[in-house]
């Protein structure tokens, strides 16, 4: 009866997220180019100093920001979506087909909402976008495995039908 409330509890609230990343997502791609670039420029500017003490001067450029933010953007909603169908229990064929399916086509929607806002859709940027989303996919399925794995009782002794 825990689980079960749990995995209720787990679901709304990847629901939730999902809802929250999608509109995250879709709201900056509804921004005009001047507010998009104006909003990008900002966090660039404060995070430019940080990341280049890392990776040395010069080497952090908008365009490379720009590109970061979208992979994990998308990094972020891969993982709620595939941790939802984890938590349904839904691990089939079907689920890997369907998950990746949901990343493409908000990968696409997002990129044609650009054309709505004025700004130019990017291939590059639906093939940046889907790789976070399929990277985060890939973990959630490669964690469930091990523990599906770990959970194998390799020790115990097999029976003989008699």
């Amino acid at each position: 009866m825990q689980n079960k409330v749990l995995r209720i509890i787990s679901t709304v609230l990847l629901g939730i997220a999902i809802g929250c990343t999608l509109t995250f997502i879709i709201g900056n791609s509804a921004l005009t180019p001047g507010e998009s670039t104006s909003q990008s420029s900002t966090i660039y500017l404060t995070l430019k100093p940080i990341i280049e003490f890392f990776i040395g001067s010069g080497n952090f450029t908008e365009l490379v920001f720009r590109k970061v933010t979208h992979f994990c953007e998308y990094f972020i909603l891969g993982l709620e979506v595939a941790m939802l169908f984890a938590v349904i229990r839904y691990f089939k064929i079907k689920f890997l087909v369907l998950v990746l399916f949901i990343g493409l086509v908000v990968a696409v929607t997002d990129e044609s909402v650009q054309i709505l806002s004025g700004r130019g859709p990017e291939v590059l940027d639906i093939l940046i976008d889907f790789g976070g989303y399929v990277l985060a996919f890939l973990i959630v399925v490669l964690v469930r495995f091990l523990h599906f794995f770990k959970s194998i009782n390799w020790d115990k002794p097999k029976t003989a039908n008699a």
